[in-house]
Order: C-alpha cells, then sequence, then structure tokens
C-alpha cells in the first residue's frame, strides 16, 4: 500500500459519523443518520466507501474516537474498529479526539495486532492481540 488510508468510527457523541483519513489531507467525515450507529454501522461503511469507490481491504488502520458522552457509542466504534482490524490484519487506534494530526500520530505509533479496550471512565488501553 503506497499511501497510509484510515477508516475512523466517531460515534462517541450522536448521532455518530465516520470518516475516512488518506495521508496529510483533512478527513472526509459522513454524517450518520441519530441511532444508525447502534444498528446498521457496517451497512454505513460499506455504503460511504462504495461512494468513495473504496474497499476496507484498501484501509492500513482503523481508528475509532474514545472520548465523548456516550459511552455506548464509544463501545460500539471500537469494537466495529477492533472486528475491521482482526478480519484484515490491521492495527486498531483509540484517540481522545478526531483530530486528522492526533489520528496519523496515534496510527504511527500503533503495532501491527494493536486493539483498542475501553474501561470506564472511558480510559483507552493500548493492547496487542495475542492472535
Amino acid at each position: 500500500m503506497d499511501k497510509d488510508i484510515l477508516l475512523i468510527f466517531d460515534l462517541a457523541d450522536r448521532p455518530g459519523r465516520i470518516g475516512i483519513l488518506e495521508n496529510e489531507r483533512p478527513i472526509i467525515w459522513h454524517p450518520l443518520a441519530d441511532g444508525l450507529a447502534n444498528r446498521k454501522i457496517v451497512q454505513a461503511v460499506h455504503a460511504f466507501l462504495g461512494e468513495r469507490k473504496m474497499t476496507l481491504n484498501q484501509m492500513n488502520a482503523f481508528a475509532s474516537v474514545t472520548k465523548g458522552s456516550s459511552f455506548t457509542g464509544m463501545r460500539i466504534g471500537a469494537s466495529v474498529a477492533n472486528a475491521f482490524a482482526w478480519v484484515f490484519g490491521r492495527p486498531a487506534v483509540g484517540v481522545h479526539s478526531s483530530s486528522a494530526r492526533l489520528i496519523q500520530a496515534a496510527y504511527k505509533r500503533a503495532t501491527p495486532n494493536a486493539t483498542i479496550e475501553i474501561t470506564y471512565p472511558s480510559d483507552v488501553i493500548p493492547k496487542a492481540n495475542p492472535g
């Protein structure tokens, strides 16, 4: 892969959004309908990527914002990022902000099999995937 492309889940606040970060470009955000993150996040991801003519396999990592008002949203974002990361053998990156600069920095520090673990109150604990 010649460029870094990250899929970002920002579900910690309602209604939530997903985004794509390519190299140093600004994040392209796709807002989600209220409540959609709880029920149809995977379908929303496929539709968003389809509009951009991209696939999940092109992603170098999956990031999730882990700071906000919705603990359930944080858990959903982290769970989806972890699942995609596991399936595609990429790192999952937890970040406290949706800033492109901070997400890129967290990605560059991530280990290849990194996963996201959410604890209450919303502390990110990077953890190596044992598999």
